[in-house]
């Protein structure tokens, strides 16, 4: 009975921060539920924080969530020890720093050659070509790190998933190239990312220069007379542009021939990062074919068999199964996923892992009420 207060009572502490936050920001429910998922800590103590820097346009979710667990697990080494005391414009460089400590600790000296090399051939289109600026759309991850090499923009990182993020959130690039400035100049490349609604209508259009710094106040000034046209055609490609399929994922608009698609293309993807991103996009998706959902179920990494044990679609059969996984964190899913059924939970009431024994006494307890 101890436990059980104890694990009842923690949860009504890290809903009662949670719900406070979301009175600060209504329009966040997902990005906040999915920082609680990610919270490296179990208290949410880098929340306020998180939603700091997402509200402020700077990064996405999966970028924010990334720093913080690299900052818990490296803050002793920083000369700051409070994210607090990082404001939104240091992200950027506190990012870099995190990197570089954890790139150290495993031994990882890529060269700037390397990480740029393509594997595949760059997608992209030329939409603008003045005398003074050329604008390239970009359609694909190589053309965003190809493009984009020598600047500090998180989507020309190949090896993380920051492309897939914004491509999943429906944001359409764009890299405009001076052809009057020096390269060394911040504003010889400046990025345009374009955030688009449901219906592809533009919501948010914002400009970055190659250090990463945004420069919306300031960008008609920087490129001169020619940004009303500039701005104007990036808008009217922005609307025409098509979803991706990642886009269509996370909204749950892919069909099943899509989703299938997706995870064939994904499933033996030799960039494991990517691989991982993507299958936990299609492990979430409301539209799954359980045949995939079982697939998933036996996949090597326990994050993409914890978004299986999560999607309320995932038969009995499959919950079953991952009732029995190996990973205690996929087992707790499964004692707290809606469509488990009760002689599932009964099995799980007695796991070995106090977690999971007392999440699935909770869930036989609502269903009793």
């Amino acid at each position: 009975m101890f436990l059980l207060r104890e694990f009842v009572q923690n949860i009504l502490l890290v809903e009662g921060k949670k719900e406070d936050i979301l009175l600060k920001y209504p329009n966040f429910k997902d990005e906040i539920d999915f920082f609680v998922q990610n919270d490296p800590t179990s208290k949410l103590k880098y929340l306020d924080w998180e939603m700091k820097v997402l509200s402020s346009g700077k990064a996405l979710e999966q970028e924010i969530a990334d720093v913080v667990k690299l900052f818990d697990k490296f803050q002793s080494q920083l000369q700051k020890k409070d994210i607090n005391q990082y404001s939104v414009d240091d992200f950027t460089t506190l990012r870099d720093d995190l990197f570089t400590l954890r790139d150290k600790q495993s031994k990882k000296k890529e060269k700037v050659e390397k990480r740029y090399q393509l594997e595949n051939k760059p997608n992209s289109e030329i939409v603008y070509d003045s005398d003074n600026y050329q604008i390239i759309l970009i359609k694909n991850k190589e053309a965003s790190v190809h493009f984009g090499a020598g600047t500090k923009w998180c989507v020309t990182m190949k090896q993380e998933t920051y492309f897939e993020q914004y491509d999943a959130n429906n944001v359409i690039l764009f890299f405009i190239f001076s052809k009057q400035l020096d390269k060394s100049s911040p504003n010889y490349k400046i990025a345009c990312s374009v955030q688009r609604d449901e219906n592809n209508k533009v919501l948010i259009q914002e400009y970055w220069n190659s250090k990463d710094k945004q420069i919306n106040k300031t960008v008609s000034k920087v490129i001169g007379s020619e940004f009303g046209d500039i701005d104007s055609t990036i808008k009217q490609i922005a609307v025409q542009q098509p979803k991706s399929i990642l886009a269509k994922l996370k909204s749950g608009e892919a069909t099943e021939e899509e989703i299938v698609q997706i995870y064939e293309a994904y499933k033996n993807h030799q960039n494991e990062k990517e691989r991982q991103a993507v299958l936990q996009l299609v492990a979430k998706s409301k539209n799954i074919p359980v045949e995939v959902l079982s697939q998933l179920a036996k996949d090597k990494n326990s994050d993409v068999r914890y978004y299986v044990a999560r999607n309320p679609s995932t038969p009995v059969e499959v919950l079953s199964q991952l009732a029995e996984d190996e990973n205690s964190d996929v087992r707790y899913y499964v004692a707290r996923n809606p469509s488990t059924p009760v002689e599932v939970l009964s099995q799980l009431a007695v796991d070995k892992n106090s977690d999971v024994r007392e999440q699935a006494k909770f869930n036989l307890k609502q269903r009793s009420v």
